[in-house]
């Protein structure tokens, strides 16, 4: 049996172009596991805003705001992997990102507090998702031997 069809290697980049494109797509990457940080933190400022807005807000009601993402933070990651392996990492990365906006967009115009606990939640989600799935893309994006450097610039100081 032969083979008619002969395989030729592929188009070697110049290095010059691989690290710039390496560079760029992990540090745009990474900015997921700076939002992980940013929106876990950020209510505590929010709160004093939140309260003057929605009326009537008992302790239990403002930790429950405050908590509520990293359960869908939980939920988040625990789904991430199954479907990035079913659809790949770089639509996962991609349907994320929309969630971040689609719940930060939610929470900016949330008329209720129902509504803005629904949103933290959507915003937990895309938070562990994406600390989740952000180091298997810039660990796939990167070079064999080099991924460890590139995964780990998720983890901001």
């Amino acid at each position: 049996m032969t083979d008619t069809h002969k395989r030729t290697p592929a188009a070697s980049l110049p290095s010059r172009t691989v690290r710039r494109h390496v560079l760029f797509g992990a540090a745009t990457t990474a900015l997921g596991g700076l939002l992980f940080g940013y929106d876990t933190g950020v209510i505590s400022g929010a709160l004093l805003f939140i309260g003057r807005d929605f009326h009537g807000l008992t302790s239990f009601d403002k930790e429950l705001l405050t908590s509520i993402l990293l359960i869908g933070a939980l939920i988040g990651a625990l789904a991430a992997g199954r479907i990035a392996d079913r659809v790949g990492r770089r639509p996962t990365v991609l349907g994320t990102a929309t969630l971040f906006v689609a719940g930060v967009m939610l929470a900016a115009f949330a008329p209720s507090y129902g509504v803005l606990v629904a949103a933290r939640v959507v915003i937990g989600l895309a938070v562990g998702s994406a600390s989740m799935v952000v180091p298997l893309y810039i660990g796939e994006l990167s070079h064999r031997g080099s991924a460890a450097p590139w995964s780990a610039s998720t983890s901001w100081p």
